[in-house]
């Protein structure tokens, strides 16, 4: 199973057969037996069968949209996703056929495939805010409390300039410099640095670090 290993109680064959064909030494039901032990058992191995089934199919599914939506085309099977990483590893339930989703488990062949309502593909991503959206967002307390206005306005810049490199990079920055080299800051930040990856007060900035 693609999303987890489920880990449950097996009942063999053998075993089923022998408690519903005979009573116990001490003379209990069989019907009890059936009724307390058999019936639960199965019920509960079906239901983790579908569990896994819908689970594969859900995460399937989800890849097959977003490699079409990025790649430009469905994937041909169930590699394509794994070597473009859009899964970790093939279904043993399932296959893909040019983008349709095939049951291999026989299990799996009465767990609907429509596509859940849950599963959504994002296509717009509301930008980063900009320094003067972040500054904007600062109550009277705040700006009083990193030291005041010129304070507030460099640390509103180097807030937006660390958000929109984080979410066109993919990583956060290696620091202020990098910033103000890729276009990311105007300029280099004078009121505050980095020391020991947090981000503190120049000394003699007036300058306050927030509690």
């Amino acid at each position: 199973m693609l999303q987890s290993r489920l880990i449950g109680v097996a009942i063999t064959a053998s075993s089923l057969a022998l408690l519903a064909g005979c009573a116990g030494v001490d003379g209990t039901d069989r019907g009890a037996i059936r009724e307390n032990v058999i019936e639960p058992g199965i019920t509960a191995i079906e239901q983790a069968s579908e569990l896994a089934c819908s689970g594969d199919a859900a995460t399937l599914r989800a890849a097959i949209e977003a490699y079409e939506l990025l790649e430009g085309a469905p994937p041909a099977d169930e590699a394509a996703l794994v070597a473009t990483e859009y899964v970790r590893e093939e279904s043993d339930l399932w296959d893909i056929k040019d983008g349709q989703l095939v049951a291999v488990d026989p299990g799996c062949g009465s767990v609907a495939t429509e596509a859940p309502d849950a599963v959504e593909i994002t296509t717009s991503i509301e930008p980063p805010p900009s320094a003067e959206e972040v500054y904007a967002g600062f109550t009277a307390e705040q700006i009083a409390a990193v030291g005041g206005e010129s304070c507030a306005r460099e640390l509103a810049a180097i807030f937006s300039g660390v958000d929109t490199y984080a979410d066109g990079i993919g990583t956060d920055p290696d620091g202020l410099a990098q910033l103000v080299d890729e276009g990311y800051l105007d300029t280099m930040p004078t009121l505050w640095e980095i020391t020991n990856d947090l981000l503190t007060p120049v000394d003699g900035s007036g300058c306050l670090s927030p509690d």
